[in-house]
């Protein structure tokens, strides 16, 4: 029976978190930590969602007042 260590992305589950950390490794299979300020999209990275946001526009805009 598997212990508590499971993928963060499929439902395998692993004796180890090391072995569950490999498997991850292995498939790429972290999950996304970043998201897109204005769509659902998220990414592995800061930089990868970065450079998302400013292929695509998606920055969310700052209305500052003025004074």
């Amino acid at each position: 029976m598997y212990d508590d260590y499971e993928c963060e992305t499929c439902d395998k589950r692993f004796r180890t978190q090391p072995a569950a950390n490999q498997h991850m490794d292995d498939t790429g299979h972290w999950e996304p930590q970043f998201e897109c300020e204005t769509c659902d999209k998220r990414f592995r990275t800061q930089p990868a969602a970065n450079q998302h946001m400013n292929a695509v526009n998606h920055h969310k805009q700052h209305h500052w007042p003025r004074l």
